[in-house]
Order: C-alpha cells, then structure tokens, then sequence
C-alpha cells in the first residue's frame, strides 16, 4: 500500500486505502493466505532445524 501511495504522490497511506480499498475486496483474503504461507514456511524451517541438530520435535 506503500508503494500505492507514492505513485499516486500521497503519503498518507490509511487514506488511500480508505479511499481505494473497496477496489480491493479479495485483499484481504489474500494477505491471509500469504501471512498464513510464510509462517507454515518459517514453522516447518525451524522444525527442519531443530530436527537436524538432534531435538525431538
């Protein structure tokens, strides 16, 4: 939203996604998804860890 919010010369990014984020409706769900992948990655990672160096998981 950021980067949104610069291109458009505005630095208040709340009020560009107030003002914009209906043309979002999915975004949610996607940011969830996405949030929900990294932290299986980083789980399974550090599962991937403590199993190389021998902890019981």
């Amino acid at each position: 939203m950021v980067a949104v919010a610069e291109r458009l010369g505005n630095d208040n990014t709340t009020l560009v996604l107030t003002t914009y984020g209906h043309l979002l409706p999915g975004s949610e769900d996607r940011t969830r998804k996405a949030v929900d992948a990294a932290w299986s990655t980083g789980q399974e990672a550090s599962e991937q860890a403590r199993t190389a160096q021998g902890r019981p998981e």
